[in-house]
């Protein structure tokens, strides 16, 4: 298994070759980067935070801020807030039986619906779950996924 020096090695060829090897970016060059990347339109925030009162930013700049939003992109807990949130749409700090019909319609899944809800009672028979328990549940799946991998 590669050590944490050797990723960002990795990650750095990797960003040099999606980008090119320019020392330093501008905003817009910034941006369009940024969205090719992550599909993603720019925070106008984060940008700000990154340039600053400058015109540009480094590549070491550039490098430091897309292996930190990587990260964040990849941490099993962000993801786990982000699929909660989007199930959670009206912001109650829970799902329910609902917002479960709402994302099975949105998402034209091809599990029937009254065996999703079915399996969505099981995990939370009162018809509500907070995020703290989709969590954990979310975090438990991944474990047995990669698990079963090995």
């Amino acid at each position: 298994m590669a050590n944490k020096a050797e990723i960002i090695d990795d990650v750095k060829k990797a960003v040099r070759q999606l980008i090119g090897c320019k020392e330093s970016y501008t905003k817009m060059e910034f941006s369009i980067i940024y969205t090719g990347t992550t599909g993603l339109d720019v925070n106008p925030s984060e940008c700000h935070l990154i340039f600053r009162d400058q015109e540009e930013i480094s590549f070491p700049v550039l490098l430091s801020f897309f292996v930190e939003k990587l990260a964040q992109m990849w941490d099993p807990e962000m993801k786990a807030l982000e699929l909660f949130q989007n199930l959670d749409k009206k912001g109650k700090y829970f799902i329910d039986t609902e917002d479960i019909v709402t994302a099975w319609r949105e998402i034209d899944c091809k599990l029937p619906l009254d065996t999703l809800v079915d399996c969505f009672d099981t995990v939370a028979p009162d018809g509500t779950l907070d995020y703290f328990n989709f969590k954990n549940m979310y975090l438990r799946y991944l474990s047995e996924v990669i698990d079963s991998k090995k």
